[in-house]
């Protein structure tokens, strides 16, 4: 777990350690290691930490840049590059889809390769 992250996030929610202690469960003590480094949360901990604070797990633990756990872009395959691309052209018909899946599932490398 990244404890900048902790720290920030639980400011960003003007939270003390005391207030985040009670929304989690936990001793007071607890969150003061947590973000020592003392200590390390259980899952559990963990998960009411994300869920109270309104963060991703996978930012917490420094996986991911956004704290929403949004996917970004980059981190795409160019076959699922194509197919946001063709979800997001189509209109009213799901036949551009159609096709995109079809190319996609004819070229096995597009399932990996992240650079287009």
């Amino acid at each position: 777990m990244r404890l900048d992250r902790l720290i920030e996030a639980r400011k960003a929610n003007h939270l003390t350690q005391h207030d985040l202690a009670e929304k989690i469960e936990v001793n007071i003590r607890q969150v003061a290691r947590y973000e020592s480094g003392e200590n390390n949360p259980t899952i559990d901990v963990v998960i009411r930490i994300a869920k109270t604070l309104g963060i991703s797990i996978d930012w917490l633990a420094g996986l991911s840049d956004d704290p929403q756990g949004r996917i970004m872009e980059k981190d795409l395959t160019v076959a699922q590059r194509r197919l946001l691309a063709a979800y997001r052209g189509s209109k009213d018909s799901f036949e551009k889809l159609r096709d995109v899946l079809a190319a996609i599932a004819s070229d096995e490398e597009l399932m990996t390769k992240r650079d287009e």
